[in-house]
């Protein structure tokens, strides 16, 4: 078969009537063909231990003859000749091949043939030497042509359908559970205006499926301009679904009528098979190999779609490493979150320990009150009430504290300090003094408050001024001297 077609394997039974055998399918294996199976042999049918012509088999069917010259048209086993085309081949090998698998141990490939032009070709198995054993045939499976390459479907149309049309006398018949749906037309009397027809278009393949048996004999297809006579009989055993008929290669475009007649002209007034007394033939099912139209549609779809582009294209490990990035930014945003308030915290808790100036601020008077021999020519008198201090003034020296006689109040210079604000201790009230100076108040000025940001020197100087005071009040206490006081040269 040309590779340009679709191939389309169908299994044929050596029961179908496709196959012809000679000199006769049914009779003595001695002088001819007889039919049996694998696990019911034809000898236990012809003892009486069956019904004959009803029975249906156990196994594998087969066709077995012993007779010289025996043949069969189509596919084969055994020794044989083989003809092809008039070409004959003589083999005792088993090909390379699986088409015949289905007929399982009993059987094997003897010879394939493929590579085949689309075109009609004839089979011939003829028996050769049989002095050993018989010749035994299984069936074959061949391969037609099922039109153009892509997919295909097959589209079963039972006996029922409408489009069937019935000539003659015809019977719907329930008796056989093996046929499709339990039912199948049978034609009542041989002639040739008994016959069942079906038009179809879009169709690559045919097969046409009915019954074989004892009251069923020749019969004659029609498909377009080709006709074929087939015989249907079988004496011994019931075959329900075999294929009656089948084509290839059709043109899918050109509307058929396919025609089974119940009558053959080359035999025009045949016996039936005992014990049958009448000789139909039977319309099962007929099956359209077809285009997969939906299914063609969409491949083409796909292929002819521009592909996307790449850009758009995102791999799962890129979804995942922009996973796993998100979430370290996630993680890293809500830590700077975190490290934000908690400074924000730190700094709310730093500024509610630092000094703050009480508003408004009151302008502190500062007057002089230089001693002879004193090292600053401003001193200033720094009101305050405290809960450690007895003595209502203080003055410290910013060079350090001079120390005296416990029985003089040392005198003390600083540099100019703003009001001090409630401490732990006690707390500082500014007031109002009178400044005794021989100068008059109007030499000097008023000094501002001292900015926020000299907070610290604020804190030393009071600080110096507190240690002063504190140890002077214990030498006054204890009675004792300070340390002697050391001047310049």
């Amino acid at each position: 078969m040309s590779l340009t077609y679709q191939p389309y394997n169908l299994s044929l039974p050596s029961y179908s009537p496709v196959f012809n055998y000679s000199p006769y399918r049914d009779g003595t294996a001695s002088l001819g063909w007889n039919s049996s199976y694998t696990a019911t042999p034809v000898d236990d049918v012809c003892n009486g231990q069956f019904g004959l012509g009803y029975w249906r088999g156990l196994g594998t069917a087969f066709r077995t003859t012993s007779y010289f010259g025996a043949s069969v048209s189509l596919d084969f086993t055994g020794d044989w000749t083989f003809t092809v085309d008039g070409q004959s081949f003589t083999t005792h090998g088993a090909a390379d091949d699986p088409a015949c698998g289905m007929y399982g141990a009993f059987a094997t490939t003897m010879m394939a043939a493929d590579n085949l032009t689309l075109q009609e070709h004839h089979a011939t198995l003829q028996s050769a030497d049989l002095s050993s054993s018989p010749l035994d045939f299984y069936g074959a499976t061949v391969t037609i042509s099922a039109g153009e390459p892509g997919p295909k479907k097959a589209e079963i149309v039972d006996d029922t359908d409408l489009q069937w049309r019935y000539e003659g006398s015809w019977t719907s018949e329930t008796d056989d559970s093996y046929m499709w749906n339990g039912e199948y037309q049978s034609a009542n009397g041989y002639a040739s205006n008994t016959l069942a027809s079906y038009t179809f278009q879009g169709v690559s393949a045919v097969i046409l499926r009915g019954l074989s048996m004892c009251n069923y004999g020749p019969y004659t297809v029609t498909l377009g301009n080709q006709t074929a006579s087939f015989n249907a009989s079988d004496r011994y055993w019931r075959h329900a679904q075999t294929v009656l008929y089948f084509a290839s290669g059709l043109d899918s475009n050109q509307s058929y009528t396919i025609s089974l007649i119940n009558y053959d002209s080359n035999y025009p007034d045949p016996t039936p098979l005992a014990p049958c007394t009448s000789l139909n033939a039977a319309v099962d099912t007929l099956t359209l190999v077809m285009d997969d139209t939906a299914s063609r549609d969409a491949l083409l779809a796909t292929i002819s779609a521009p592909p996307p582009p790449t850009s758009s294209a995102v791999s799962p490990s890129t979804i995942i490493v922009a996973a796993v990035l998100g979430g370290i930014l996630l993680v890293m945003l809500g830590l700077n979150i975190f490290l934000l308030a908690l400074w924000r915290r730190l700094k709310a808790g730093t500024q509610a320990g630092r000094y703050v100036e009480p508003s408004p601020l009151l302008p502190t008077p500062w007057a002089s009150t230089a001693q002879p021999g004193s090292p600053s020519p401003e001193t200033s008198s720094v009101p305050a009430r405290s809960s450690v201090a007895s003595t209502p003034h203080i003055r410290a020296v910013q060079s350090g504290i001079k120390y005296g006689s416990a029985q003089n109040r040392t005198a003390a210079e600083v540099r100019p300090l703003p009001v001090i604000p409630a401490i732990q201790h006690g707390e500082v009230v500014p007031q109002q003094q009178d400044i005794q100076s021989n100068s008059p108040l109007s030499t000097h000025q008023l000094r501002t408050p001292v900015a926020p940001e000299m907070l610290g020197d604020l804190v030393t100087n009071l600080s110096t001024v507190l240690n002063g005071h504190l140890r002077q009040e214990y030498l006054q206490r204890e009675g004792l001297d300070g340390p002697p006081e050391y001047r310049d040269g």
